[in-house]
């Protein structure tokens, strides 16, 4: 009877809001999620978010443009599960994840490295993996990604990044 009441997952998040760079987009972006399909260990997420990133716009000077990235990812569980009639007992205050999943990204098209084309926007997809910690606390909870994010398409530099979020249940 006791396991019936038990946590039957980690921490479910309705929506979460993050501030990102260089994980799923081309510089500093504020993202949106929303985590779902929640299994007993993992859940998959999706993202939305705008961005800013420096672009060349000639050999000696850069400037401000505007990006829109977009991810899937699925987060397994790593830290093991224990069972407890509490449904949100203080072991279960940190969380660790293993990320990964597919991003995109549209921008202006001078940001292309490999060549220049004439397009107003370009898109390029990526893959991620990487880390998602969580810090449960009592109103909130604290979301901490460290991911890696190489272009599906070649001439784009491989890059690594970090997001600071907060999220809701």
């Amino acid at each position: 009877m006791c396991a019936a009441h038990a946590q039957p997952r980690y921490t479910p998040i309705k929506y979460a809001y993050s501030f990102e760079a260089f994980g799923a987009c081309a510089g500093l972006q504020f993202a949106l999620e929303t985590p779902f399909g929640y299994g007993r260990n993992s859940f998959f997420d999706i993202q939305v978010g705008l961005g800013g990133y420096r672009k060349a716009a000639s050999g000696s000077f850069a400037r401000q443009s505007y990006s829109l990235g977009s991810a899937l990812t699925y987060c397994r569980l790593l830290n093991q599960r224990r069972k407890s009639c509490d449904p949100r007992p203080e072991y279960h205050r940190w969380e660790y994840y293993f990320e990964t999943g597919l991003a995109g990204t549209f921008f202006s098209d001078q940001y292309k490295l490999p060549e220049f084309s004439s397009q107003p926007v370009s898109t390029a997809a990526q893959a991620l993996a990487g880390f998602r910690i969580q810090h449960v606390g009592s109103k909130s909870i604290q979301i901490i990604k460290l991911r890696f994010s190489p272009f599906l398409a070649p001439g784009f530099p491989l890059w690594a990044g970090v997001a600071y979020g907060v999220g809701f249940w």
